[in-house]
């Protein structure tokens, strides 16, 4: 039989604790989020070389989130030693057409208005004769 997810510990106190472990394994202080840290570690950044390097970049607060419920999921698993002890949909996957998916966030990588101005290096004055779409 299946465990519903919400029995165990709620998805909200599970992706709260992942964010902030997340924020401290990556050197925050304790009063430091996981959003302000990347917001440092962007400043570092462009400050050092110009150069954006997302892949250097810690996570959004949302992919952390859901990384956190996928990492309870496997634990629990482990745990219990029990491939069915909870269903992994409420825990950071999805069903895809023949397999699970993980979920990697929720939300967009940054607001929309910051996403129009980086878009790309055309010369269109205005956003919407840019080419090149997200």
């Amino acid at each position: 039989m299946i465990e519903r997810f919400e029995t165990c510990k709620s998805p909200l106190t599970v992706g709260k604790t992942g964010i902030k472990s997340f924020a401290l394994l990556l050197g925050a202080n304790h009063t430091e989020t996981l959003t302000e840290l990347r917001f440092l570690k962007y400043q570092s950044m462009i400050a050092r070389s110009h150069v954006l390097e997302p892949q250097r970049m810690p996570p959004t607060e949302r992919a952390a989130y859901f990384h956190a419920l996928r990492v309870y999921i496997q634990v629990r698993q482990w745990s219990d030693l029990n491939t069915e002890s909870l269903d992994p949909c409420f825990g950071g996957w999805q069903r895809g057409e023949k397999t699970l998916e993980p979920i990697p966030t929720d939300k967009g990588i940054a607001p929309t208005n910051v996403l129009q101005f980086i878009r790309c290096k055309c010369k269109a004055q205005n956003t919407n004769q840019c080419k090149t779409n997200l």
